[in-house]
């Protein structure tokens, strides 16, 4: 994972965080970047393989330990929801959903189902990953303190 954080332009990462997302003793570690225009990170060990994915600079929560994690992203007027999961060396959408608060194209839609709000579609949304227990990637250290707290796990 050292190598990883040597390739990343650190000046576009807001810091870095360990977390754990699955419920084996390995965290995984969460970069987000300095923007939504920033890559943001989220790595993990498989097999002694270094696996990224995605991570959302905005909205991005997980439940601890329970292999969930949410990734909220989009723009003025519309945005995407997916619910996610570490399997193996990739990442797999658990559920999904979409949404357009543009004035006359209004669109809800989680899972497949049309919602006629925001209030509907977050009450579905909850139903599949519960905000109220998720933590959020906000105790963020610096490049040399997480290459500190690598090299010491």
């Amino acid at each position: 994972m050292i190598d990883f954080l040597n390739s990343v332009d650190d000046s576009m990462i807001s810091g870095y965080q360990l977390i754990f997302i699955d419920d084996d003793d390995i965290p995984e570690l969460a970069a987000p970047g300095i923007s939504h225009m920033a890559p943001s990170y989220l790595c993990w060990v498989n097999d002694g393989k270094l696996c990224k994915g995605n991570m959302s600079f905005s909205g991005f929560m997980y439940l601890e330990c329970q292999n969930k994690y949410l990734y909220e992203g989009g723009f003025t007027g519309k945005g995407v929801d997916y619910i996610r999961r570490i399997n193996g060396d990739s990442e797999e959408v658990v559920a999904e959903g979409e949404i357009c608060t543009i004035t006359g194209q209004e669109s809800y839609v989680w899972n497949g189902v049309n919602y006629s709000n925001m209030s509907e579609y977050e009450a579905a949304k909850n139903n599949d990953f519960n905000k109220a227990e998720a933590q959020k990637v906000d105790n963020l250290i610096t490049y040399s303190e997480i290459c500190a707290q690598i090299r010491d796990y």
